[in-house]
């Protein structure tokens, strides 16, 4: 595919630009997202060029070039006047990027590679981005991809980024104006006598690799695995939480709880390890007193919750991941968590986050972005925008707004409130999985006293050797009622 690349700088040089912005323990994670919105129609190259400039004018710190300190021995965002932000534009005869023929893999004609950014010598020259866009039409349709590495924020972010630029590219003016406090922010500390209390829920620690394993790991784990991918109405959704809440101990477990606690159940069930916990991204602003609500950067913590033994039910996760998003949202609880995990991360060349690529399948991780608006990154494509992300691992469940649908007439459809679950599962567990998921949801859809008439719905199994699964298997029917 033959491709033209533009640079992009701000509209105007930072009015802070010689000053280096610190980052924190926890803003090092050096893993790059690329998050892909699908579009039934063309962008205008100018305009969205010219977007750009006025986003990185509001958002100046994406167009900075991560940079080490010796004297500090801290890593910074630097800036550098001859710095941009590459659009990488081009045509593909290629299939749709989630198309079952392209086995919803990465394809470098949608996707980039990216280096390891956390290497002093890659760094030393200051001409690595930590953003890229990728332009590709086909299909008549237009592909825009965001590579984005996880250093400059966490995906909430990372919608406020992406939302202004479709907002410049349409014209208007974002109301949300981002702000930069937590870079001034000390690292979080924690008394010595807390850490026993603390420890448990940063189980997912244990698993800290060096950074120079990840892409062997990452390799080994992609081609043993298959991606799975579940959607989930927002009726079914109501159905499942009446279901789970019947067994559960803990009052008002939300919806999240119970879909992540009746997914964490058919996943322990084929498990050739016992899962004994759930690990869940806990966003920080707005509980921790020093982030307001514009902020950028990773305010985002991991927790894990207590161990579980025996034989556990979707209740029984559901009832401790409630507990412990209570717990951890006490102000005073994060602080100490935040402290810990800071501490934690001093150990060099450490990735701490537990993706499950090299270790047995003991959890279940969770990052709930469902009520996070990602479909309104639209460009002017109102509930016609589909979006997917990359970058999941083995029973860890990303759970994301569900896309719309196109019918056969050519109408869009929405499907509010629903969810489209990303995950991966060895190969050998994916039809297993599917049985019991679909006793599960059987099982709720008929003791939920809201079920409605309707049929549940499934969406691909990525492997192309598991093709030959029929649809109509993976179907549930609700009972009609009396």
């Amino acid at each position: 595919m033959s491709v033209k690349v533009r640079w992009v700088k701000p509209v105007h040089p930072p009015l802070w630009q010689n000053l280096g912005i610190p980052l924190q323990n926890t803003d090092l994670i050096p893993d790059w997202m690329d998050f892909v919105w699908v579009l039934p129609g063309m962008l205008d190259e100018e305009k969205l060029c010219n977007a750009l400039a006025q986003n990185l004018q509001d958002y100046h710190y994406a167009v900075r070039r991560l940079s080490f300190d010796e004297v500090s021995g801290r890593w910074k965002l630097a800036f550098n006047e001859n710095a941009g932000i590459p659009i990488t534009f081009g045509v593909t005869t290629r299939p749709s990027i989630m198309s079952d023929d392209f086995d919803h893999e990465k394809h470098p004609d949608y996707v980039d590679g990216h280096p390891l950014v956390l290497d002093r010598d890659l760094n030393a020259s200051g001409e690595h981005p930590l953003l890229t866009l990728k332009v590709v039409e086909g299909n008549g349709e237009t592909t825009l991809t965001l590579g984005w590495c996880h250093i400059l924020g966490d995906c909430t972010s990372m919608t406020h980024w992406a939302n202004s630029l479709s907002l410049y590219y349409q014209g208007i003016q974002p109301s949300f104006m981002p702000s930069f406090e937590k870079y001034s922010e000390p690292d979080p500390t924690v008394e010595e006598d807390i850490v026993p209390e603390v420890l448990p829920l940063l189980y997912h620690q244990e698993h800290a690799i060096q950074n120079s394993a990840l892409p062997v790991l990452f390799s080994n784990m992609f081609s043993a695995t298959s991606r799975v991918v579940v959607r989930i109405s927002a009726t079914e959704v109501r159905a499942i939480h009446a279901w789970v809440s019947s067994g559960a101990k803990v009052s008002r477990i939300s919806e999240a709880d119970a879909v992540v606690g009746l997914l964490s159940a058919c996943l322990a069930s084929v498990s050739l390890a016992s899962v004994e916990r759930v690990a869940y991204i806990l966003g920080t602003r707005g509980i921790h007193p020093a982030l307001s609500l514009t902020t950028m950067g990773n305010c985002m913590q991991t927790i894990a919750t207590e161990k579980l033994e025996g034989n556990v039910g979707p209740w029984d996760f559901a009832d401790a991941l409630r507990k412990s998003v209570n717990f951890a949202r006490n102000p005073e609880n994060l602080r100490r968590i935040l402290g810990l995990h800071s501490q934690m991360l001093r150990r060099p060349g450490l990735t701490p986050d537990y993706l499950n690529i090299h270790s047995p399948d003991t959890m279940v991780y969770v990052n709930a972005l469902h009520k996070i608006p990602l479909l309104n990154v639209d460009f002017g494509f109102t509930d016609r925008v589909r979006f997917y992300v990359y970058g999941s691992g083995e029973h860890f469940l990303s759970m994301l707004p569900a896309n719309p649908t196109l019918g056969a007439d050519g109408t869009w459809t929405t499907n509010n409130g629903g969810i489209d679950i990303v995950f991966r599962l060895k190969h050998d567990r994916v039809d297993v999985f599917w049985k019991k998921f679909h006793e599960s949801m059987k099982a709720a859809l008929i003791t939920s006293t809201k079920n409605e008439s309707g049929a549940f719905s499934i969406f691909s199994i990525s492997r192309r050797r598991l093709a030959s699964v029929s649809r109509s298997k993976l179907q549930v029917v609700r009972p009609k009622r009396a």
